[in-house]
Formats: C-alpha cells, structure tokens, sequence
C-alpha cells in the first residue's frame, strides 16, 4: 500500500514542475522550525550493560544510548540522564519525573501503564544462571530451590509464571539489580538467579557462574514514556527506528555490532563510497518528494505498525503456547500414571503410553472408541458411570478402586476425573488420571494393623499385671497349704483343683502378656523338631483330636534342624492356636501337614524385618486342606478377640494374636497364604541361633531352695504381694522383714542389714524397683538383691539386671522358682 502511494504520487508530481516548486517551497517552510526545535528530554537511566549503564567517568553508555543520542542530534534535543537503580528509574517513569525510560521490556501489563514506542531496538530472552560445578540443567531442576531474581523485573515474572505451570515449589529472592543476582549466586545464597541474556553475555566474566540451557520468555525491548504524556517524543523516536531497521542508516546495525560484537575496524572501499555518495546525490533530489509523503502517510504509518506489533506479538504468544503444549505433551507421554481424555460421549479423546501399556492395547485400538467398549469388564459402567457424570457436571471426582488388569492382576487404583473446557467455557470431558497405589494400600493397611496392635497390646499388658496380682493367692497359697498338710488330708485334693484353676488363669494372663509383647523372658536353645513332636504327643493334641475325628496331621521335618534362640513354652503354644485354627477350618475332616526347614533367606519372599533378612533362618510351615480364609478376614485375623470359632469349645480368640506376638518376641516373620477356598498356609521364619547350646540343667529338689535363717526384706506396695512373700520364704526357713515402698525399705537399711532384698517393679505412685536398687547401693554397695514383677522384662528390669540385682521373678510366685532365685544369689 505504502509503496503504491507512493508511485502514484510521483506519477502526478511530474505533470507540473510548477506544483513540485510550490510544495517544495512550502516543505521548506514547514520543516524550518522542526529543524531549529530545541528541547531538553529528561532520560531515565540504570544499570544494564550492555543496553544502558554509568560507566567509571559518570558518563551514560550502551547500545540506547547511542542510538538515543544519535536521534538526539538529529532533532536537536538536548539529553538529561537521570541515573538510579531500576526500581528508583521506574517510579520516576510512573509519576513523570522522567519523559523517556531506556531499555524497558514491553509488555501487555506494562502498556497499561506507560507508553512504548512501536518499534524494538532489540529482543532479548530471560537465562538461569548457576554456580560453577551446579547440576542444575532443566527446569524441572529448580524445584525447591532459591532463584534470585531483579525486583520488579519482567523476567521475574516469567520465571515465576513458568514454574507454577510445572507446579514447583521455588523460593524467589528479590534484588536490586541483576549485579547483585550475580552477587547473590557467588556467595552461595541462592543456589540460581535470573538474568537477561545480553546482560549474562556482557557479565558472566565477572563472576564464578555459568550459564545453564534455560532460556525463557523472548521480550522486546524498548522505549517508554510516562502514559498519555510522551506521544510525540515515541512518536519522532519510532520514525527513526523504523528507518533504521529498514536499511537506510546503517547506524542501528553498527552500534549493535559495537556493544555485542568484538570491535574490528572497517575502512569504507573507495568503489563503494563513490558509489553510496552518488546515491546519496539521487537521494537528495527526491528528499522534498519524501518530506511530503511523509506527513501524508506518517498516520497511516503509526497504524501499520501497531497492527505490526500486534500481529509479531500473537505470533510470538501462538509459537510459545505451540512449545508449552510440547512440554506438556512431553511430560504427559513420559508419565507412568495411566492418563486418558473421553469426551461427553465418553469416547477416548486421547491416552498416554502408561495407560496403554496396562490396557495392552495400541492408541489406534482405543482412540475414537467408546470407553465401555474398552474397559467395560474391568470398569464397570454401572458402577463408575455415576462418577464420569459428575465430572462433565463440573466437579473433580477423586476415589479409590480395585481394578483387575490383563497380565497384572487385581490393583488398587487411585483415580481423579478432572473436568475440561472448550472455548466459551463450557465443559466437553474430562481427564482421568489413574495411578496404582496397592503397595502404598497394603503398607497403610500393615501400620493400621500394627497400630491397632500395639494399641491392643498396652491395654492387654496393663490387664495382665494387674490379674498377675491378683492370681498370685490362688497360684501362690495352694503350694503352702498341700506343704503343711498330710498325704491323706480330704482337703489336698480340693487344694489341688484350686491351684489348676489358677494355673489356667496364670495361662491366660500369659497369652495377654504376649498379646503385649511382654512375655518372652527366656531365651533358650530350642529345636522346632522337638516343640512339634512334644505337642502331638501332649493332653492338648489329643483334645483337638478328640473334637475333629476326622482329621489327620502328617509332618515334614527336616533333620538336622537348627535350632532357635526363644522360649519353648511360647512356641508349643504357637503350634498349639496355629493346629487347633486349622482343625476349626475342617469340621468335614481333613489334613494337616506340619513342615520345618532350614532356608536362606534368599529362597523367600520377605519382608525388611529385624533379624530375618542377611541370615539363616528356620521354616515351621503349618497347612490344611480346609475352607480357608476370606480376604476381609485376612485382614484382622491376628486382631485380639476376633473369631469366629465356637466360644467356650475353641478359645478366647486372642489364639493368633498371641501367635502374632510370640513371633514378634522372637524376631521373626510370618507369612499367611489363602486364596478363601483351598485351605490356609501359615509359614513362620525364625532366626537360626548363633551360639552353642547350653548343658541341660538339673531339676532341683525342695532341699535346695530351703533357706537358713537368712534375712529377707520384702519390698512391694500391695499388702497381699507382701503377705504371699512373707509367708513363702518364711516356710523355706528365712527371717522375714517387709517394707511397702521404696522410701521405707532405703528407711529400714539405714538402720538394719539384709542378706538379700526382694524389690517389685512397680509401687507407684513413688520410686519403682530400679530407682529403690540405685539409692540403696549409696547406703549398701554391694547389696544383694532380686527383681519381681507381673511383667516380663522390661528395660529398665534389664538396666537393673546390668547394675548388680542378680535374677528376676516373675508374679504370680511359684515357691521353687523364688526359693531357687534367692538360693542362687545367697549363694554367689
């Protein structure tokens, strides 16, 4: 359009010199005070080598301000730099201190609030920079990191707005300058910072960083006014850069070559110089001619580049969202959560490999398919068509489902339906994002279960203690009473019958002490051969037998057999609840197979659990052929009192909660197979013990824990745990002192001796058995002494043991074994 216009005017001016005269004249007159115009422009100015900066002497340098100064002498304006930091530079942009603003990049935002010329001087681009040795390489490498950026600077924005479309999660660090950024890098206080790349080229040499790949956010650099008052200043500004872009004054390239380029001189050939100044003669003939089209067209030329500028500008933003859906197209692909896009029809839009990997499908197969026709047997459309819906309503759906893949089996999914919109806003589908989450499920599932537990466990063991007192008459007083009376006395069997019943209890007490993880105490060589052999041989065996005549048990053991460090009486109790549990499952009769083995612990699936992984271990493996165990009931079969045995005839249901926490005790793993049809598999792993078996020790006889004379302080807060004590060690023959706290018993040693002291554990609410032993050691080094608790041992019954208390007993009392403990400590 331009250059018609042109050419149509030239064709009229040569109908009449007269008219070429008249407007030459008149051009002549009208430019004569443009060209004798003098006017002082007030220039913002900051640091930003090498666009603008104050160099050394005070004087303004960089590629605007040559070109600035080069429009400058051709308007005749005369330039006022006025130097500050950026921020300083555009506040006094904002409130007019300033007419022109150097080096500003353009933005819609900023256009809002200044006037910008039409015309770039130059396009330059936001670069992460890094600390020399830095692995950072990517963006996705920021995240979680420091980054500082230029207050206020447009880069900063970008850089910003990039992450959080990656959702990172980055620290910005704001400074006054991009000198400082660097500062801030070389003092390892951040570990990037942000820079325009021209200012990075100019400056990386200066300080110990580097340059990274990530380049963002092309802006255009350029002139700006104070808004609504620099019009005509832009306007004469941009007339110029537009012929400098155009060819016609090889300054603009010259000045860029200058600042960005290593400096060379160049000498203009003589052919060429004659040839441009010959030109340059033509030119001047038609410069009139050019004057006029110039006020005739600068209106229209002001609107060309406008739309010009408008136009680079969408085709900037249209090839930067083109690269930003490569990015996410990228990271869709490279995904291993299974993602996919149906629309309201609920035909597959788009998929990404993860999910087509699972389906064992190719894109060709599921794309343009209706998603029904797909996974319609693996996702029902009865159940999750309700869910779709709502998500092409507007909401996010998130739930949690079991999912059975070809070739992978039954996973728990985690899925989110996230609606999305076309133009106009107005939903078309929605995306859904699966990701399998089963491990995550069953290891939530194994804390709940160890939680609920040890939960269990501490009410159990707060029980167990207390019922310990309480069975100590009962367990205790049968032994005294069937010691002082005569062999054909009516009352010894009655006596008899009491202290079984107590026995049983004591039992019970035991299975909670378990429970609680509190009742190994002994850890002795033990053969599983032995424990298995014992068993099917033992009264309780023949029990079960009894109720399930049908069934049959075979065993598998291997021998030799390794034996285990534990306690035998916990173990055969384990065998006991696992066969009596594999009977209950076959009231038609069946077989039960008992194995032992010793394996590696690289010939089965386990766990990361204390003491099994890295050693030998030893296999006690108990099967049956009967109905099995229901996946909801896997769940909680080793929960305290769940069962669904006949109460009364098979237990108290705390049979494989104490299994559970024998193993536990023992530092072992169990491992529970059924499919809810073909029986049940129960394998326990044991660590096979190290050290060398101990000489079987001899039964003691009744004149070996007898006492003469000795005296025994007795120290408990129960009346009756002293009375039971008393009178036991009085009928072995010892003199008896009793104290009912640890206060009195430091009180009564002060004053008295002892031979030896027996401390419970527990007297609240002052000092405990441990507490009583360390104060009485100051008064009585040396101080024999034993520890008695319903516990088992505990930690600090062990940090007891380990500072001089010679043995520990366990309540209820049992006459031998507390007269055998004080025997063996007078003893020593």
């Amino acid at each position: 359009m331009y250059i018609y216009q042109k050419v149509v005017f030239i064709k009229k001016l040569k109908k009449g010199l007269v008219a070429f005269a008249v407007l030459s004249v008149l051009l002549q007159f009208l430019a004569a005070p443009e060209a004798g115009a003098d006017r002082t422009v007030k220039v913002g100015l900051y640091d930003n080598k090498p666009l603008v900066f104050m160099d050394n002497n005070g004087k303004a340098k960089g590629i605007f301000v040559d070109i600035l100064e080069h429009i400058a002498e051709k308007e005749q304006w005369t330039l006022d730099y006025v130097y500050g930091s950026w921020p300083e530079c555009i506040d006094r942009l904002k409130t007019g201190e300033i007419d022109l603003m150097t080096a500003i990049a353009y933005s819609k935002q900023r256009a809002k609030r200044y006037d910008f010329t039409y015309e770039t001087v130059i396009t330059n681009w936001g670069q992460v920079y890094v600390s020399k040795g830095s692995d950072i390489g990517s963006i996705l490498d920021l995240d979680q990191k420091k980054i500082a950026v230029k207050m206020e600077d447009i880069h900063f924005l970008g850089i910003k707005e990039l992450t959080s479309k990656f959702n990172m999660n980055c620290r910005f660090i704001e400074a006054d300058g991009y000198d400082v950024v660097f500062e801030l890098i070389e003092a390892n206080r951040v570990q990037a910072g942000v820079v325009n790349r021209l200012y990075g080229i100019e400056n990386k040499g200066n300080f110990p960083v580097q340059e990274t790949s990530i380049m963002f956010n092309p802006i255009e650099v350029r002139f700006a006014s104070p808004k609504d008052s620099g019009s005509g200043l832009l306007s004469v500004i941009d007339s110029h850069l537009q012929r400098m872009h155009d060819e016609k004054d090889p300054f603009y390239s010259q000045t860029l070559n200058h600042w960005l380029v290593a400096p060379t001189e160049w000498i203009l050939p003589n052919p060429i110089k004659y040839t441009l100044i010959g030109i340059a003669s033509l030119l001047i003939l038609f410069a009139l001619t050019n004057l006029t089209l110039r006020i005739k067209v600068k209106k229209r030329t002001r609107e060309l580049s406008s739309a010009n500028v408008k136009l680079k500008n969408e085709v900037e933003i249209r090839m930067k969202a083109e690269e930003e859906l490569r990015k996410y197209e990228r990271i869709v692909a490279s995904s291993t959560d299974h993602m996919a896009m149906i629309d309201l029809s609920y035909t597959y839009q788009a998929i990404n490999d993860a999910a087509l990997s699972v389906l064992q499908k190719s894109r060709i197969q599921v794309i343009g398919k209706n998603i029904w026709n797909i996974v319609g047997d693996i996702f029902p459309a009865e159940i999750h068509k309700k869910r779709l819906d709502r998500a092409f309503s507007g909401q996010v759906v998130k739930f949690r489902t079991w999912i059975r893949f070809p070739g992978l089996g039954r996973r728990y999914m985690d899925l989110v339906c996230t609606p999305y919109a076309h133009s106009g806003n107005r939903i078309a589908g929605c995306v859904i994002i699966s990701r399998d989450v089963t491990d995550l499920y069953e290891l939530e599932k194994k804390l709940e279960n160890a939680q609920k537990m040890e939960f269990m466990g501490t009410i159990a063991g707060g029980v167990a203690h207390d019922l310990n007192n309480i069975l100590s008459g009962i367990v205790s007083y049968p032994d005294l009473l069937l010691m002082q009376l005569p062999e054909e006395s009516s009352l010894k069997k009655p006596i008899q019958i009491i202290k079984k019943s107590g026995e049983k209890a004591a039992v019970i007490v035991q299975d909670l002490l378990t429970l609680a993880r509190r009742g190994v105490a002994c850890k002795e060589h033990v053969d599983l051969n032995d424990i298995v052999t014992q068993f099917l041989g033992s009264p309780e065996c023949m029990k079960i037998k009894s109720f399930h005549k049908k069934m049959t048990i075979e065993t598998d053991l291997a021998k030799p057999l390794k034996p285990i460090s534990g306690s035998s009486v916990h173990l055969s109790k384990t065998v006991m609840n696992l066969v009596s549990n594999a009977a209950e499952a076959m009231p038609d009769g069946g077989q039960i197979r008992i194995k032992t083995a010793n394996i590696q612990t690289g010939e089965a699936c386990l766990e990361d659990v204390d003491g099994v992984n890295n050693c030998e271990c030893v296999l006690l493996e108990i099967a049956d052929t009967g109905s099995g165990i229901s996946r909801d009931d896997m769940e909680k079969i080793f929960e305290p009192f769940y069962t669904k045995k006949v109460m009364g005839r098979s237990g108290t249901g705390l049979g494989l909660a104490v299994v559970w926490g024998t193993i536990m005790d023992h530092h072992g793993h169990i491992h529970v197979e059924s499919d809810g049809k073909n029986g049940s598999r129960f394998k326990l792993y044991f660590p096979a013990s190290q050290d060398d078996a101990p000489s079987a020790a001899r039964r003691p006889d009744e004149v070996d824990f007898r006492g003469n004379g000795e005296r025994i302080l007795i120290v408990d807060d129960l009346d009756d745990q002293r009375e039971i004590a008393s009178n036991i060690l009085s009928t072995l023959g010892y003199s008896v002192a009793a104290a009912s706290s640890g206060e009195d018993a430091i009180s009564y040693l002060i004053r008295n001796t002892a031979d030896l002291v027996i401390l419970d554990m527990l007297m609240p609410p002052g000092m405990d058995g441990l507490e009583t032993f360390e104060e009485i050691l100051r008064i009585r080094p040396g101080q024999k002494a034993v520890i008695a608790s319903g516990f088992a041992e505990t930690e600090r019954v062990k940090k007891a043991l380990d500072i001089g208390v010679g043995q520990f007993i366990r309540k209820p009392y049992n006459i031998k074994d507390v007269g055998m403990a004080i025997k063996s400590e007078l003893g020593k």
